[in-house]
């Protein structure tokens, strides 16, 4: 349920309906949600267009919204993490976006259902990265993991964990090709 508290509005001397005693329909608004206060531009008694939400738990939404609905913006989470990108209808993160994680971690990619799925980099705090595909949020199918030394991994994973053909290049001239399974070489690979 939302309750109106209108901040700014005009009066309207002469109104053509009976039933409309304000203009009320497109304008600036601060009002009490089931769990939060939005600040921002209405339509007909619905967030659209640029607001801000700040939610009692803490978390706040600065962004765009359509019809009741966020559509992008940034959304900062009251445990220090921070979204920046497209919603879905149901207000789940979709589409490319930024996600910035309180422990100094960065993913730049696709997300889906509000997961991080698809095509995407994570960056982590001491250097190391790893760009490739991702589902339900962990590392799954092709992708290559980059540590800050210089050394790489690249080949399929799955559930976060090496599995299946790879290459691991260290000291930047050897190499190890392999089936690697449950994150570890299970057999090497000779190359002529």
């Amino acid at each position: 349920m939302i309750y109106f508290k209108i901040t700014n509005y005009l009066l309207e001397k002469k109104i053509s309906s009976k039933y409309k005693k304000y203009n009320l329909f497109n304008r600036k608004a601060k009002l009490t949600l089931k769990d939060g206060i939005y600040d921002g531009e209405i339509l007909n008694f619905t967030l659209n267009g640029k607001g801000e939400i700040r939610y009692f738990n803490g978390d706040k939404f600065i962004g765009n919204f359509s019809n009741g609905k966020k559509t992008n913006g940034k959304f900062e989470f009251s445990n220090g993490d921070i979204y920046e990108g497209p919603f879905n209808n149901n207000d789940k993160k979709e589409g490319k976006g930024i996600y910035k994680f309180k422990d100094g971690k960065k993913y730049e990619g696709n997300f889906k259902d509000d997961l991080i799925e698809g095509k995407g980099k994570l960056i982590y705090l001491n250097g190391d990265s790893y760009e490739g595909y991702f589902i339900n949020g962990k590392k799954e199918g092709n992708g290559k993991y980059n540590f800050e030394d210089g050394d790489y991994f690249e080949g399929n994973w799955k559930n976060d964990k090496r599995e299946g053909i790879g290459k691991y290049v260290y000291s930047k001239e050897n190499e190890i090709s392999g089936i690697w399974e449950n994150d570890k070489l299970k057999e090497k690979i000779e190359e002529n």
